[in-house]
């Protein structure tokens, strides 16, 4: 996390951040992320620091995961599979999941930085 003044500061505790994830209400469900470039992002100490999923013609560049378990999770051949929840407390009622078939395609990862 980051301070107001751009510093990197946990003083507001940690926390989990999307730069884009998929709409689980099945209208929206096939809206991939398109030609959407990361540049200069950092995760730390996590499972995943980036994931690639439904995104196509996506960037991401000079981007750093230091002590994630995976760097970049990158997920084409053969399509992978997921289920977005979303439950009245969090953001749909009645409840909603979707299952979805990963469309990511053409994505490049250049200048990770360890």
């Amino acid at each position: 996390m980051l301070d107001n003044q751009g510093q990197p500061s946990t003083a507001k505790g940690n926390g989990l951040g999307f730069g884009w994830a998929p709409d689980g209400r099945p209208f929206l469900s096939t809206l991939a992320a398109s030609n959407v470039t990361y540049t200069n992002c950092v995760a730390e100490d996590c499972q995943v620091g980036f994931d690639t999923w439904f995104h196509i013609n996506g960037v991401w560049d000079n981007i750093s995961a230091p002590g994630c378990e995976t760097d970049v999770l990158v997920q084409t051949n053969p399509p992978a599979k997921r289920v977005l929840f979303a439950d009245p407390i969090a953001e749909s009622n009645p409840p909603l999941w979707t299952p979805l078939v990963n469309v990511a395609r053409d994505n490049e990862v250049k200048n990770l930085r360890f």
